[in-house]
Parts: structure tokens; sequence; C-alpha cells
């Protein structure tokens, strides 16, 4: 709100740089018309207070949520459902080791930095290089496809 309070105040000050889409990491100014609603809020907040309940659904939401903590086996969601399977570690990392070296190979740590350098020329270029960040390395994690292939032949 603070961006938007600022921009009505002083539209002269808008910046014609393309972005896009990419929002600033800048801190959003003070804005002194601001400050007794900004405050009014931050009180509304602290003052919030909860009280106990107890229901049987909550009652039997935290038995479900200790046999979840408790249980060994993974819970693999469902393709296009709610349903949640489980696997055990090994076949779930057998499945995932699998699926992926056989449409996929992995990449040497050249080619990443090189895609890297490649990323970084275009970010300059496009001078939003102060918006995007590096490209994290993620561990690859099974499909919603593969999951439905896998847990048929699972049950079968």
């Amino acid at each position: 709100m603070r961006w938007k309070a600022f921009h009505y105040l002083n539209p002269v000050t808008t910046a014609d740089k393309e972005s896009f889409g990419f929002k600033t990491k800048n801190c959003p100014p003070v804005v002194e018309e601001m400050k007794g609603f900004e405050e009014g809020m931050i009180r509304i907040i602290q003052n919030i207070v909860f009280k106990k309940t107890h229901s049987q659904f909550q009652q039997e939401l935290k038995g479900d949520i200790a046999s979840v903590k408790n249980d060994d086996r993974l819970f693999v969601k469902a393709d296009k459902t709610t349903n949640f399977y489980k696997l055990d570690i090994p076949n779930y990392k057998r499945l995932l080791e699998a699926n992926i070296t056989k449409t996929h190979k992995k990449a040497d740590k050249k080619q990443q930095s090189m895609m890297d350098e490649e990323a970084r020329v275009i970010t300059k270029q496009l001078n939003i290089d102060d918006r995007v960040e590096k490209t994290a390395m993620k561990e690859a994690f099974i499909t919603q496809r593969l999951q439905r292939k896998f847990c048929k032949q699972a049950y079968l």
C-alpha cells in the first residue's frame, strides 16, 4: 500500500523503466499520511485473541496428524485427486531415478555455468538484472503422471 500511496502522492517520480513484470526489491518510502493507518493495523493484529475449542473433528484431525508424523513411509500425492499413497523410501527413490534417467540426463557443472552466464547476459541486456535471481539448484521430483503410473503398478 505504501508504494501505491507514494505514487499517488508523487506522480512525477514514476519510473519509465521496463520491468517485464518483475517487482522491485527496493523498500517503499515511508508515507507520513499513512502512519496512523499503519499503527491502527498493527494494533488490530496485536490484539487478536484466540480461544480454545474442542470439537470431534479437531480431535480426529489431531490423531491423523500424529499418525502421519509417526509413519515411516512417504505420502505421495495422486494425480488430479486429493488422494495420497504411502510408499517406502527405497521404492520412491527407485521410481524417481528410473523415470528421470529414462528421458533426461544430468548436465555437468560446465554446462550449468554456461547457462547461468547466458541468463546473466540476457537479464543485463533487458536491464532487469537487479530483479532476477540466479536459478537455484533443485532436487528432481516425481510428476503426477508418473505417480499415477507407479501407484497402479504397486497395487496390482
